[in-house]
C-alpha cells in the first residue's frame, strides 16, 4: 500500500486499529477518577453548532463503544455541561439509563437491567457556553469581531463535549460544523462537503485517524487564509480577518522544516492537511493538534521588521509542533506521566532540525543557558523526577520546563553514546511499530536498544526516573592514573533527598602535556579508575558540554583549565565551565571571591555566545548577592567586566552579524545601562527609543532591550508613551514587547500604575501573566507587589487559569525568608488551592533558602572582592580558583 495513502484506511480498519490498540488501556486502580479499561470506544461523531457572536454552542455526539465484561454503569468525561437528552442504543433499540455528573468530570450513565458484553452508541445532545481563559472551546474578539478556538490538553475537551478524555483512548472521530454564514470553520481534517441554508454553512470534515480527545481542534471566525506551497498535502497560515501580511515568514520556512523531518523519521507526513492557526485572546504557547497547529499570534505572525529573536522563536516553535505529528499525534503517550516524552523529544528534534535547516536561526544560546538553570534547580532536595506518577487530578503541566530542558539534553547525551544512526533507527522502528496507537516510555527504550548496549537504555531510565543531578568527581592517583566518581549534587544538607545513582555516559577531554586527549567511559554504581599519563595538566570530564551532569576536578587543575579555556575549549564548552563554576559555588566547593575572579577572566571571550553565559552568572550574583547597599561596588564590577566587550563588538549593529551577535549587542548594552550605569550605553539605548518612538526605527533586538532598559530608570513621560505604542502595535510581537517593557518601570509611584493597567479589560490571560512577571524581576517592587496581588486575588483568578495561579508564588521569591509564611498562609489556604500549588510552594521555599544560606555564607568574600574591584579599577586576573 502507498505510504502516502495510510493515513485514511477504510472505516473498519480503522476501527479495528483503534479497538486492538485501545484494549491495552492502563488504568490505575488506586485513581478513582480514572476511566475503566472495560468499556472502549470505537469510534466518535461530533456536530457542533458555532456562532461567535453568541455567549453559548449547542452540539450532539455519538460514541461508538465496546463493553467487555458485563456491569450496570458507564463512566465517561463530560465537565459543565448541560445535557439535554442521553441515550444508549443497541442494534438500534433505545436501552432504559439514567445519568449523573461525578467529581473531575465525570459522566455516569446507569442502565438498571445491566450491560452486556457487545458494542453499543451512545448519544448525547448537549449545551456550553464558551470559555473565555483560553481553555476548552473559548471566544475571543480582535477589531470588533469575534472568533472561537480550542485548547483541550491536558483535560479539558471534557468541558467541550462529552468524551473518554485520557490520551490512552485513540480512536477516529468524524466532526460536522455548523457556522452562520460568512465566516470559516476548521478542525483536524479537510472539509469533506458542505451545505448552506438559513444563514448557516455545515460543514462535515473527514474522519480523523485515531486521535486522543486531547488533540482535536476547533476553530471559528471570519478567518483569511494565507496557502503555503511546497509540502506533501496542502498548508495554510490561518490569520484573523486582515492579518494576511504577517505570514509570510511562516510561510517561508515551514516547508523546508517539514521535509527534513519527513527524512528524518523515515514516514511521510501523516495527516491529510497542514493548517498554522494563530490563536490570540488568552492562549499561551502552541499546540500540536494534528493537520491544525495553533500558535499564540505573538509567535506565529510577524512583521517586516520582526528581530533575529523573534524569526528564531517562530522556527524553534515550528520545528517542535512538527515534530509533534509523529511523536504525539501519530504515537501518543499512553498516560500523562510520559508526557516528558512527547515534550523532550520534540524540543530534542527541534534542536536538531534548525540547524540543518536554517543554521542562521540556531545561534541563540539562550537554549543552552536555560538547561543551565534547570540544572541549578535540580540540585535542589525538593528536585522531582523528569518522570513521575500522575494522578488524574494533579496539575500535569507541573515541572514542565524539566521535560523541556532536561529531558531533550538527556535524549542528546545517550544519542551521542550509543551514536545518531543507531538512535535515528530505534526511533524509526518506534514510529512504525506503534503508528496510530499508543505507547510507554519503555517501547522507545526498548527500540533503541536493539543492536546497542542495554546498559545505556539503563542509563536513560535512570534519568528519568531519578531526581536531582549527578556531579562526576575526578580525583588523581599514583602513577598517571584517574578515578571518576559519582553523587547526587545538593545544594543542601538535607538528608532526606536520598543519594541516587545514575549510569552515565561521561565523554571526556584533557592536556597531556601539549597533546588534547579525548575519552570515554560509562560510569555506574562504581568509581572507574583511567590511566592517563604522568604529564595531565586537566581533565574537562564534559566535552562539548554533551553530558547533563555537574562535574568537580581538585582546585589546581581548574585553575589550569581555566586559563587553557580561551585556547582550547568550544563555544559550548566555555558556556558549560562558567555554569559548572556556579554550581560549584553553590555546593561549597569553591568560595565567592573564587567564582567572581574566575568570572572576570572569561571576560575577554571572543564569542557572544560564551559572554551571554557569563551576563547570565553575573545576574546569578545579583539576584543572590548584591542588596542595595552592594550596588555601588557591583556597578563597578559589571563596568570593569563588560566594556571591554562593548569595545570589541561597538555599540550599533551591521549587517554582517552573526545571528548570535545581534542577540547579545542589545543584551550587553542593557546589562551596562542598567546593573553597570554605564553613561555611553544609555546613551545609545535612549537614541534608539526616541527613534522608535517617533516613528524613524522599526522594533529590531536593540530596541526591545533598548525599551527595557529606559523603563528602568523611566519616568511618567515615558510610561504614557509606551501606553500608546502599545495601544497602537500593528503586530502581536510588538504588542508583546511594549508589555515586557510596561512592565519593567522601577519607580514605586509608575510601578502602581503599572498594576493598575493589568486590570485592563482589553488585556489578555497572556498580556497579565506578562506584566506581573516583569514587575516582580526586580526585587524592590515585591513588597508592593504581593499586596497588591493579595488584595486583588479574587478578581485574578477570574480572568487567569488555575495554572497560572499555580505559578504566582514563584513571581514573589526572593533571596530572603521574610515573605515565605505570608506567602505560603496566602496561597496555601484550602480556599485558595489550585492543583500543584502545594508543590510549587515547597520549590519556592526551597529555592529561597538556597539563595539565603549561599548569601549568608559567601556575602563577607563576595562584599570584600566587590569592594576591592571598586577601590582598583580595572580587569580582575584571569580564570583561576
Amino acid at each position: 500500500m502507498n505510504k502516502r495513502t495510510r493515513p485514511w484506511l477504510s472505516g473498519t480498519l480503522m476501527l479495528c486499529l483503534a479497538a486492538c490498540r485501545a484494549t491495552n488501556v492502563a488504568v490505575d486502580t488506586d485513581d478513582p477518577y480514572r476511566l475503566a479499561a472495560g468499556v472502549v470506544p470505537l469510534s466518535q461523531r461530533l456536530s457542533l453548532r458555532l456562532d461567535p457572536s453568541r455567549d453559548d454552542y449547542s452540539g450532539t455526539t455519538t460514541i461508538r463503544i465496546r463493553v467487555g465484561d458485563r456491569t450496570t454503569r458507564l463512566r465517561l468525561h463530560a465537565q459543565d455541561l448541560e445535557i439535554r437528552s442521553l441515550s444508549l442504543m443497541r442494534d438500534g433499540r433505545a436501552m432504559p439509563v439514567t445519568h449523573e455528573f461525578g467529581e473531575h468530570g465525570l459522566l455516569f450513565v446507569d442502565a438498571p437491567d445491566g450491560i452486556a458484553p457487545g458494542t453499543y452508541e451512545l448519544r448525547i445532545e448537549f449545551g456550553n457556553d464558551f470559555n473565555s481563559d483560553g481553555t476548552g472551546i473559548f471566544r475571543v474578539e480582535q477589531d470588533g469581531r469575534s472568533y472561537l478556538f480550542s485548547q483541550f490538553e491536558p483535560i479539558d475537551a471534557r468541558r467541550a463535549f462529552p468524551c473518554f478524555d485520557e490520551p490512552g483512548f485513540k480512536y477516529p472521530w468524524q466532526l460536522t460544523i455548523a457556522v452562520p454564514e460568512g465566516i470559516s470553520a476548521i478542525t483536524n481534517t479537510p472539509e469533506e462537503s458542505t451545505v448552506a441554508g438559513d444563514g448557516w454553512t455545515t460543514t462535515t470534515f473527514a474522519e480523523t485517524p485515531p486521535l486522543p480527545s486531547y488533540l482535536i481542534a476547533v476553530a471559528a471566525g471570519p478567518f483569511d487564509f494565507v496557502p503555503i506551497a511546497g509540502m506533501p498535502v496542502p498548508g495554510r497560515v490561518v490569520v484573523p480577518h486582515g492579518k494576511q501580511k504577517l505570514a509570510a515568514f511562516a510561510v517561508e520556512t515551514t516547508p523546508p522544516l517539514l521535509a527534513y523531518l519527513e527524512k528524518y523519521f523515515d514516514e511521510p507526513f501523516p495527516f491529510r492537511k497542514l493548517d498554522l492557526i494563530a490563536v490570540f485572546g488568552s492562549f499561551p504557547g502552541a499546540m500540536e493538534h494534528p493537520g491544525a497547529i495553533t500558535y499564540s499570534d505573538q509567535f506565529l505572525l510577524l512583521d517586516d521588521s520582526a528581530s533575529q529573536s523573534q524569526k528564531n522563536v517562530l522556527v524553534y516553535v515550528t520545528a517542535h509542533e512538527l515534530a509533534h505529528q509523529w511523536f504525539g499525534d501519530l504515537v501518543t503517550m499512553q498516560w500523562w506521566d510520559d508526557l516528558w516524552l512527547n515534550e523532550s523529544f520534540a524540543d530534542w528534534m527541534a534542536g536538531k532540525t534548525v540547524p540543518a535547516v536554517y543554521p542562521e536561526y540556531s545561534g541563540d544560546p539562550r537554549e543552552l543557558t536555560t538547561t543551565f538553570e534547570i540544572m541549578d534547580s535540580d540540585a535542589r532536595p525538593t528536585a522531582h523526577a523528569i518522570r513521575r506518577e500522575v494522578k488524574s487530578t494533579d496539575n500535569f503541566f507541573e515541572g514542565i520546563f524539566l521535560a523541556y530542558y532536561k529531558g531533550k539534553s538527556v535524549l542528546g547525551m545517550f544519542e551521542q553514546a550509543v551514536g545518531e544512526e543507531t538512535f535515528r533507527a530505534g526511533v524509526v522502528r518506534y514510529l512504525h511499530k506503534f503508528r496510530y496507537g499508543n505507547a510507554r516510555a519503555e517501547d522507545l527504550w526498548a527500540e533503541i536498544d536493539t543492536g546497542t548496549d542495554p546498559a545505556l537504555a539503563g542509563g536513560l531510565r535512570s534519568f528519568v526516573d531519578e531526581p536531582g543531578i549527578p556531579i562526576v568527581s575526578v580525583s588523581p592517583e599514583d602513577g598517571g592514573k584517574f578515578e571518576f566518581s559519582q553523587r547526587r549534587l545538593l545544594n543542601s544538607d538535607d538528608p532526606g533527598a536520598g543519594q541516587s545513582k545514575w549510569i552515565i555516559p561521561v565523554a571526556y577531554k584533557f592536556r597531556d602535556g601539549d597533546e588534547i586527549k579525548s575519552g570515554r567511559l560509562i560510569l555506574a554504581d562504581s568509581p572507574v579508575t583511567v590511566e592517563l599519563g604522568r604529564d595531565v595538566a586537566w581533565i574537562l570530564p564534559n566535552a562539548d558540554q554533551a553530558g547533563y551532569f555537574r562535574w568537580n576536578v581538585p582546585p589546581g587543575m581548574l585553575g589550569r583549565l581555566g586559563r587553557d579555556a580561551g585556547d582550547v575549549l568550544t563555544v559550548r564548552e566555555r558556556m558549560g565551565f562558567l555554569s559548572n563554576l556556579w554550581a560549584l559555588l553553590s555546593s561549597h566547593e569553591i568560595d565567592g571571591d573564587d567564582f567572581l575572579e574566575a568570572l572576570a577572566g572569561m571576560s575577554d571571550d571572543p564569542d557572544p555566545a560564551v559572554l551571554t553565559a557569563m551576563l547570565d552568572q553575573l545576574d546569578n550574583v545579583r539576584k543572590t548577592f548584591v542588596t542595595p547597599a552592594l550596588r555601588d561596588e557591583f556597578s563597578d564590577y559589571v563596568s570593569q567586566l563588560l566594556q571591554p566587550a562593548l569595545e570589541r563588538f561597538g555599540t550599533q549593529s551591521s549587517p554582517d552579524d552573526s545571528g548570535t551577535l545581534a542577540m547579545f549587542r542589545p543584551r550587553l548594552l542593557l546589562w551596562l545601562d542598567d546593573a553597570g550605569r554605564d553613561e555611553q550605553a544609555r546613551g545609545v539605548d535612549d537614541a534608539l527609543v526616541k527613534r522608535h518612538l517617533d516613528g524613524e526605527l522599526p522594533m529590531s533586538d536593540g530596541v526591545e532591550m533598548a525599551l527595557r532598559a529606559a523603563a528602568r530608570r523611566g519616568d511618567q513621560a515615558l510610561f504614557d508613551s509606551l501606553i500608546g505604542a502599545f495601544e497602537t502595535a500593528e503586530s502581536p510581537a510588538a504588542r508583546l514587547t511594549y508589555l515586557r517593557a510596561i512592565g519593567s518601570f522601577r519607580d514605586p509611584a509608575i510601578v502602581a500604575q503599572v498594576l493598575e493597567f493589568t486590570r485592563r479589560e482589553d488585556l489578555r490571560r497572556i498580556d497579565i501573566r506578562t506584566v506581573l512577571a516583569h514587575v516582580a524581576a526586580w526585587p524592590d517592587n515585591h513588597g508592593m507587589l504581593l499586596d497588591w496581588l493579595m488584595s486583588h486575588d479574587a478578581e485574578l483568578r477570574g480572568r487567569l487559569a488555575d495554572e497560572d495561579m499555580a505559578r504566582i508564588p514563584d513571581m514573589l521569591t526572593v533571596c530572603s525568608p521574610d515573605k515565605l509564611p505570608t506567602i505560603k498562609a496566602f496561597y496555601g489556604a484550602p480556599e485558595r488551592a489550585v492543583p500543584g500549588i502545594d508543590s510549587e510552594l515547597r520549590d519556592d521555599e526551597a529555592e529561597v533558602m538556597e539563595c539565603w544560606n549561599l548569601r549568608q555564607r559567601e556575602l563577607p568574600d563576595v562584599s570584600r572582592f566587590l569592594e576591592n574591584a571598586a577601590s582598583s579599577p580595572g580587569t580582575p586576573s584571569p580564570a583561576g580558583t
